[in-house]
């Protein structure tokens, strides 16, 4: 991402922007800096690929949904098992999913009402 940013000419602001954030950055708990953002990155993917389903859980979109939870947890384990750069965290797997789950919620919803309407 940095290498985009220089080439982009945003260095200078990216940096300033980072410094003007700093000491509010600075009070919050650790988990909002370092583990809020899996949560959020894997709830983004898991609602992206339900929206593309038009959250439906069908034959053709379970791979695709069980794909993009593998990326997301998949992820941590892989930094756990030193395949994945970077430092594996529980309290980030924990995040992870529960962002997935929160992501694919709407579509159990959707999913369950469908097989009451059924039944």
């Amino acid at each position: 991402m940095f290498a985009w940013v220089n080439a982009l000419g945003l260095r200078a602001p990216l940096h300033d922007a980072r410094e003007s954030v700093a000491t509010t950055v600075a009070q919050l708990p650790a988990w909002v800096t370092f583990s809020l953002p899996d949560a959020l990155w894997a709830f983004a993917l898991m609602r992206v690929f339900c929206i593309i389903w038009k959250d439906r859980l069908t034959r053709e979109s379970a791979p695709w949904l069980f794909g993009a939870a593998v990326i997301a947890v998949g992820s941590e384990l892989g930094q756990a098992l030193s395949v994945v750069p970077g430092t594996f965290d529980p309290i980030d797997l924990v995040f992870l999913f529960i962002g997935v789950i929160a992501g694919v919620a709407p579509a159990l919803r959707m999913s369950w009402r469908e097989s009451d309407a059924h039944a």
